[in-house]
């Protein structure tokens, strides 16, 4: 993405930040994003809940990911009622939309990626596009929708949320008809997941970014493909 100067994010409501915001602009979308991400990260946060993860704003970048993510998608007619999980700042969610028409709901569970997606939608003009505010750890108060495609881009990384991610696949994806596609850049966890989800009575296909069958290949980016 470029970046978009002279404009002044207070104007487009979003929070307070350190290190403040930036628009981006794509080929398809305009994004605003943090212009300082790593000023997000609290180092004494992962010190004292000894959890990388958790205390790392991931949400706050667009990943190299999100390009190769976008074109499979489009590559593949993804369309109708859409959910993507680990949304961030929206740019794959947002993109979809803009190229295929879809009816996408973006989520998240950081209150300030919640509050930039909700941003992101109205400076692309798209209505039809929800947020939501999400987390996969506990979905006693989430809505009871069910999506023809649930998505998720470079969102297996962490071992430890594999069970959470299946859980909200189950619920929202509609079974028989629906998949779940999920982009993996090549990290050497996918293994551990596609295990995971066989077990939890999901099939799984594993294709390379040509479309052809075969096994996760660490370092070598693929798509999942989860059915019920």
């Amino acid at each position: 993405m470029t970046e978009h100067r002279n404009v002044d994010p207070r104007s487009a409501g979003l929070p307070s930040l350190e290190g403040g915001w930036e628009l981006q602009r794509g080929p398809h979308v305009e994004l605003w994003v943090p212009r300082q991400p790593d000023a997000l990260f609290d180092p004494d946060a992962e010190i004292e809940r000894r959890d990388y993860h958790a205390s790392m704003p991931y949400w706050a970048w667009v990943w190299d990911a999100v390009d190769p993510c976008v074109e499979g998608l489009v590559k593949r007619g993804v369309k109708g009622r859409v959910l993507e999980l680990g949304a961030g700042l929206g740019a794959v969610g947002l993109s979809l939309a803009k190229q295929q028409g879809a009816t996408v709901t973006l989520s998240d569970y950081d209150p300030i990626a919640v509050a930039a997606m909700g941003v992101n939608v109205a400076q692309n003009s798209l209505e039809g596009t929800r947020v939501w505010a999400l987390d996969w750890r506990d979905l006693s108060t989430a809505p009871a929708e069910s999506f023809d495609f649930v998505v998720g881009c470079e969102v297996i990384y962490d071992p430890g949320g594999h069970g959470a991610l299946l859980d909200a696949v189950e619920r929202f994806l509609v079974p028989k008809s629906g998949a779940a596609l999920i982009f993996d850049p090549g990290r050497g966890t996918a293994g551990q997941f596609i295990r995971r989800a066989k077990k939890r009575g999901f099939s799984v296909r594993v294709e390379d970014m040509a479309g052809d069958l075969r096994g996760p290949v660490p370092g070598e980016p693929r798509w999942l493909t989860l059915e019920i």
